[in-house]
């Protein structure tokens, strides 16, 4: 899956937001896209999930709709619904029955996230943390059979060790035949933890691509390194 020379500009003769853009994601690992805030992470995202289209370029290889996850920030659920109903209501989406018994977002889950699932099942939205609720929604959507998923900042306001959890689950997503994830995040050093491909946005342009190691090659701290790309 290729995205090839890709521009694209909210309005005609306006700023261009991507700007050239070539990224060939990786089917085995983690694809983290890094940028300042504004920087077209979530435009890139949204040309991904086919809900903007580009003045120019093209997706190489690309999914239909109906085989792509997209976790945005923001989406307003009704506080009242319960940890339940959210889950139920994700994975109805998917291709196969909700099977309430025996449902398949508990697979492959430690004993610490078992336990906070059921905390959260008959817990109300309304009641659970930021954290619990973006834990909760990641997680669900981990569940579904797609082939492309997009992450826009899944640990945000997340707890460190429910963060390794979210990403231990999208990279064991990653690591499945055939299946593709793609996230943003701004907490740097959490990629030491994963394998993963990374891409800076910078000013419309991918300025860096490759591995955690490639990017704190200079810079050991990942935060200094993401500052002397976006200087330079």
């Amino acid at each position: 899956m290729e995205i090839v020379n890709m521009d694209f500009r909210y309005q005609e003769g306006g700023r261009k937001i991507l700007d050239n853009v070539n990224v060939r994601l990786k089917p085995d690992q983690l694809n983290v896209v890094l940028g300042l805030n504004g920087s077209g992470k979530t435009t890139l995202f949204n040309i991904m999930a086919g809900s903007l289209k580009p003045n120019a370029g093209e997706l190489s290889e690309w999914v239909k709709k109906s085989e792509i996850a997209y976790q945005v920030q923001g989406v307003p659920f009704l506080n009242a619904l319960k940890g339940k109903d959210l889950v139920r209501l994700f994975l109805k989406t998917a291709s196969r029955p909700f099977d309430v018994q025996n449902p398949v977002f508990f697979d492959g889950m430690n004993e610490r996230e078992q336990s906070l699932a059921k905390h959260l099942w008959h817990l109300k939205l309304g009641d659970m943390s930021l954290g619990e609720r973006r834990w909760l929604m990641v997680t669900a959507m981990c569940a579904l059979d797609r082939k492309l998923y997009i992450f826009d900042e899944p640990t945000s306001g997340v707890d460190p060790d429910s963060r390794l959890n979210v990403l231990n689950r999208l990279e064991s997503v990653a690591s499945s035949s055939g299946q593709y994830v793609v996230m943003s995040t701004h907490t740097l050093q959490e990629l030491g933890h994963v394998e993963c491909h990374i891409f800076l946005v910078h000013d419309g342009r991918i300025v860096f691509e490759g591995s955690y190691t490639d990017l704190t090659s200079v810079h050991q701290n990942p935060d200094e390194a993401f500052r002397e790309l976006v200087r330079s």
